[in-house]
């Protein structure tokens, strides 16, 4: 099964599962995060939360604690704060 990059907006952690979430559809692959961030291309994406990978390409605000994609809040860790502005360029 192949995804296209543009077409994923974000990936959620569900124990030993990963579920890649796009526009249309949902698929769950028996990933770890770190697993499937190996993979992914870090251009694009990037880890905000322990259970979270967001797509930097398609995130449509972002608020005091979230992210929002695609009418999806993603919350984001203040662990992960600095880094998540440093790739948006706010710092």
């Amino acid at each position: 099964m192949q995804i296209e990059i543009k077409n994923i907006l974000y990936v959620k952690s569900e124990l030993k599962y990963v579920e890649i979430h796009t526009v249309k559809k949902k698929y769950v692959l028996r990933y770890s995060l770190a697993e499937l961030l190996e993979i992914m291309p870090n251009d694009h994406f990037i880890q905000v939360h322990r259970s979270y990978i967001v797509n930097k390409n398609v995130v449509d605000h972002i608020g005091i604690n979230y992210l929002l994609i695609n009418g999806h809040e993603i919350p984001y860790s203040s662990q992960r704060k600095e880094e998540l502005l440093k790739a948006f360029n706010f710092l």
